[in-house]
């Protein structure tokens, strides 16, 4: 203590996993990228037991437990990898952030489940047209520009006209579910899809033909 090396271990003996989730949600749900699905997460974890123990009682053996009981309810391995990764999201701002450096991270070194390989299929031959016969009208237009673009639903949903340059023909998207910046080429067809959306301005909106329903804010 005389050589400001002591670190107490109160804090984090008296701080539950439950009450750091509270905690993260209030101040750094916010953030994040996509808050709606990390606000589930966290939510889900604080119904099991293991957010009724001490921060610094928490150890590897603990969340390993936490892993088997989540495949036992039948949970895929990239679910429980995200709420594995949440854990240790929040103890390691807890050390970093909270002053409770006194902490280790129990998820560390505990045996993940192996995370499902990428999705590589494409549409075949005639797949896109079967799709696009039972979608209704209004979709129609944004199933199509995200096949163009490869665009996530969550980024269609939030693209702004301030991120679209008709001219070059791309999209900037400043936020992405990486929380990395990255520009989408348009093509043709995408391109033409939002030249008929309404422009929206102070007071109206230039108006372009109502082909669709789909809407850049």
């Amino acid at each position: 203590m005389t050589r400001s090396v002591f670190m107490s271990r109160k804090e984090t003996e008296s701080t539950t996993l439950d009450e750091a989730l509270e905690r993260f949600k209030e101040e750094f749900l916010s953030k994040y990228a996509q808050p709606k699905s990390m606000k589930s997460r966290v939510k889900v974890l604080r119904e099991h037991d293991i957010c009724k123990m001490a921060l610094a009682s928490i150890r590897g053996k603990d969340v390993a437990s936490y892993i088997k009981d989540r495949e036992d309810q039948g949970r895929c391995s990239q679910t429980i990898l995200h709420e594995v990764n949440q854990i240790s999201r929040v103890f390691e701002i807890s050390r970093k952030d909270w002053g409770m450096e006194s902490l280790t991270n129990p998820t560390k070194g505990v045996n993940k489940p192996k995370q499902n390989k990428g999705r590589t299929r494409r549409l075949d031959k005639g797949e896109e047209n079967k799709l696009l016969e039972k979608l209704p009208d209004e979709l129609k237009p944004i199933v199509l520009f995200a096949l163009e673009t490869a665009m996530r639903r969550g980024e269609i949903a939030m693209l702004r006209w301030e991120h679209v340059d008709l001219k070059k023909r791309y999209v900037h998207l400043p936020k992405t579910k990486n929380d990395e910046a990255r520009s989408v080429p348009l093509s043709p067809t995408a391109l033409e899809i939002l030249k008929s959306i309404p422009l929206q301005i102070k007071g109206g909106c230039i108006p372009s033909p109502p082909r669709h329903h789909l809407k850049v804010v």
